[in-house]
């Protein structure tokens, strides 16, 4: 080991002098950028918004509730979408890589902070006769200590470690954002699911009814043929009917099950778990609301787009951070402890030792790798961009699709409610006409046949409602708020307007 030096601030200084002349004698060519991609505005969906409210079926008011699923009322729904929310697997992967995330930023920011460690070591060792160590030491068997304390510390002068910690800062915003999107995915399809369960289970209901009233009507076609008043053919028409009938009991009886099936897998406790669920009874909500600020505030409400949002600042960080390696890199380092060649003088004052030292690492020539690393840089934020781009014109046109859809099928489902009310009508005085012999069993059956259209169209309509509003809450972000949501702080140099 070399013996202890007292540092002076000669060499310091002339380290600083070393430092600031390499500052300024130059450094790898830093290239053009040239132009990057911009961030769209928002796009407009202000006619679908005027159309909603011209035909009386919404007003302007707040944005989806974090437990939006709660308007429609129904106890069992909350439940099982809580379970949903605390146990399916793509929910705790989410998680997971939201962990990650903000590791990564914690890794990020301790770069941007002064280090220090301790050090300690004891060396038993034996000098050689004939080495660099004269006498009295030479060829002695000696027992040396030392004790130090290292701090370090970047001074960071580009901005390249803030630069990086704001990148990952953004990560982990995007990360928590796609957790959100997650759970947003997540409810609606559960909610999803148990809207079709509803559906089915009044389809079997209808099926049930239909069986029973086609087995009833058998009953009396049987009679009328016994008594002459009826051809032998209208027994078999009726027979076929109750089978028919009984076919579209046991199809719907399918189709439940395999809802139940579904929200059992999507709740994450397997398929069986479905079985014990009850037959929903959703209600609507009384008035279907649209936020004023619909177009500006989809930003912060859409948590696919604030995720990537803040992969476009990550990204942007990143350019800051390939830039700054165009440039010196400085470092401050320094030590103290005692260093001793005999165990029994490690304390001694005349142990001390001490350095400082500023160190400085400049680009010349690396064969192109820093501006491969540019370029990369460049081309992820282009990507980063027009991928939100592409986002949010996919937002929009699914707030557009489901407004729309849910003033098309209110409108269809006020007429669809009238012809079911007529089809019953036509059917019970179409079965009063056969019983007393007006009419024949193919008048009972075509009219049947119209009754079951009307009540198959009525459910269709209704589900059709219920899953136009979830997807609605969907397309609005499902109660999702971006925190510290803030503009890209990259080499954007514009936007593109959209009215």
């Amino acid at each position: 080991m070399m013996p202890s030096v007292r540092p002076t601030r000669t060499p310091l200084r002339a380290a600083l002098a070393a430092g600031l002349a390499l500052l300024g004698s130059g450094c790898a060519t830093l290239p053009h950028d040239g132009a990057r991609s911009r961030l769209s505005q928002p796009y407009s969906v202000r006619r679908e918004v005027q159309a909603l409210s011209a035909a009386g079926l919404s007003r302007r008011d707040a944005w989806p509730a974090p437990r939006w699923w709660r308007a429609f009322r129904d106890p069992q729904l909350d439940r099982i979408v809580a379970e949903g929310l605390a146990g399916n697997p793509t929910l705790k992967v989410a998680a997971a890589r939201l962990r990650l995330a903000e590791s990564q930023a914690a890794l990020a920011r301790a770069a941007t902070l002064p280090s220090l460690d301790a050090q300690g070591e004891i060396d038993r060792q034996r000098l050689s006769d004939n080495g660099l160590i004269p006498p009295p030491f030479a060829g002695a068997a000696l027992t040396t200590g030392q004790l130090a304390l290292n701090a370090s510390y970047d001074l960071d002068w580009w901005g390249k470690n803030r630069a990086a910690l704001r990148a990952a800062l953004s990560e982990a915003r995007a990360a928590r954002a796609e957790s959100a999107a997650a759970r947003l995915l997540l409810s609606t399809a559960v909610v999803g699911a148990y809207v079709s369960l509803q559906a089915d289970g009044e389809r079997l209901d209808v099926a049930k009814h239909a069986a029973a009233d086609r087995k009833a009507l058998a009953l009396l076609v049987d009679a009328r043929v016994d008594h002459g008043l009826e051809d032998v053919s209208a027994f078999d028409e009726a027979a076929a009917a109750r089978e028919r009938a009984h076919a579209q009991v046991i199809a719907a009886q399918a189709a439940v099950a395999l809802d139940r099936q579904r929200l059992g897998v999507l709740i994450g406790k397997g398929p069986d778990a479905g079985a014990g669920i009850a037959m929903p009874r959703l209600s609507l909500p009384a008035a279907l609301t649209v936020p004023e600020r619909l177009p500006l505030e989809l930003l912060a409400r859409r948590p696919d787009l604030a995720a990537q949002r803040a992969r476009v600042e990550a990204a942007a960080q990143r350019i800051h951070v390939a830039r700054a390696g165009f440039y010196p890199d400085i470092n401050l380092a320094a030590m103290v402890g005692q260093q001793s060649f005999t165990l029994g003088q490690l304390l001694a004052p005349s142990s001390r030792m001490g350095s400082i030292g500023i160190a400085v690492d400049l680009p010349i020539f690396d064969g192109g790798r820093l501006r491969a690393v540019l370029h990369a840089r460049n081309a992820e934020y282009d990507a980063a961009v027009e991928t939100y781009n592409e986002l949010l014109l996919t937002a929009a046109g699914e707030v557009a699709h489901a407004l729309t859809r849910l003033q098309a099928v209110a409108r269809e489902g006020r007429a669809q409610r009238a012809a079911e009310a007529k089809a019953k009508q036509a059917y019970g005085l179409a079965r009063v006409r056969y019983t007393h012999g007006l009419s024949s069993y193919l008048d009972v059956l075509q009219a049947e046949q119209e009754l079951l259209a009307a009540h198959e169209a009525v459910v269709a309509v209704r589900e059709a409602e219920l899953h136009a509003r979830v997807e609605l809450v969907q397309a609005l972000g499902g109660g999702f708020v971006a925190s510290g949501r803030r503009p890209a702080t990259g080499p954007t140099r514009g936007s593109h307007a959209r009215q």
